[in-house]
């Protein structure tokens, strides 16, 4: 059992690395607050009623990987039928300065 949602996270993005690694996109642009938002509003998983967004941010030695996924009511992560999580990866240069403040001292952001 993992102690929390992050653990969790961070361990089934590295398991599940060969399906998240072919959905990395590179933007040399800030990744902004309202760039997650909208990722969320327009990927999310349309049968599940009610899912609310994790975002992981882990630092690279060119900025941040930034890990998109889903979780349904109960906390579980929302998953294809073939096992794979729903997300994408993201490699950015910079984070929008209010984007960074919600990250605080934390490396996980979860959205409702």
């Amino acid at each position: 059992m993992f102690e929390s949602i992050k653990e969790a996270a961070l361990k089934l993005t590295k398991d599940l690395s060969c399906e998240l690694n072919s959905f990395i996109a590179q933007v040399e642009k800030p990744y902004t607050l309202e760039d997650t938002v909208k990722y969320f509003i327009e990927n999310k998983p349309r049968y599940i009623e009610y899912v609310r967004g994790a975002l992981i941010r882990e630092k690279t030695g060119k900025g941040y990987r930034l890990t998109h996924m889903f979780l349904d009511r109960d906390g579980r992560f929302v998953v294809r039928e073939n096992g794979a999580p729903y997300g994408f990866r993201l490699d950015v240069m910079y984070l929008d300065p209010e984007l960074d403040a919600h990250f605080g001292d934390s490396d996980m952001l979860i959205l409702e």
